[in-house]
């Protein structure tokens, strides 16, 4: 039997990594379509805003936008909390997180090493500062998850932004002061799911 759903991304992380890792965590099957560049540009006009990721939903269409795509993934594989505030509250760590990957990835993509490390530097204190701000946050909400005292996620989007911070930066001192989150990432991190993913 075919996988139900098709995410359509290029073949890094990015956009699409947060969606791909809610569906990895909660077990399910799923198309993982990574295109290059010059497929991308012969498919692009036929794409709902010209851009990806997209996931394609065996008889309802195709869906857009990658916050849009993961929150229905988060509530299809009840990951988006339990009640009204925990959706508020994972929601409102989704957000923070896409906005410190949005400042790594305009890092991360500078070609000259020189200049990449100067804005690594520069970059550092706004990302500690973010960091220390979700460390307060898990800690308010009992320092186990962030969001419902239970897995949602909020707690895959940290997973996934501290990954790029580790892979894509290769500078993991904004988190020297966070034990917390730190010890949350290894949680995520040793989930039989996703350390399995993570292998491949």
């Amino acid at each position: 039997m075919a996988p139900e759903n098709t995410l359509v991304y290029f073949d890094f992380t990015g956009r699409a990594e947060l969606s791909r890792l809610i569906i990895k965590y909660a077990g399910e099957d799923f198309e993982d379509k990574r295109i290059n560049r010059d497929e991308f540009n012969k498919t692009k006009s036929y794409l709902p805003y010209n851009q990806l990721p997209v996931l394609n939903i065996d008889g309802y269409g195709t869906l857009a936008q990658s916050l849009t795509i993961a929150r229905y993934l988060a509530n299809k594989y009840n990951l988006a909390g339990r009640t009204d505030i925990a959706k508020a509250q994972a929601d409102e760590i989704v957000d923070t997180c896409d906005e410190l990957g949005l400042s790594f990835f305009k890092v991360s993509f500078t070609s000259d090493p020189e200049e990449k490390k100067k804005k690594i530097v520069e970059s550092i204190p706004g990302w500690k500062a973010s960091f220390g701000n979700l460390e307060k946050r898990l800690t308010e909400r009992g320092g186990q998850f962030m969001a419902g005292n239970q897995m949602t996620w909020a707690d895959l989007s940290l997973y996934n932004i501290i990954n790029t911070l580790k892979q894509r930066i290769g500078d993991e001192s904004a988190l020297k002061d966070c034990p917390k989150l730190n010890n949350l990432y290894d949680r995520v991190a040793n989930t039989p799911n996703l350390k399995k993913y993570a292998a491949k």
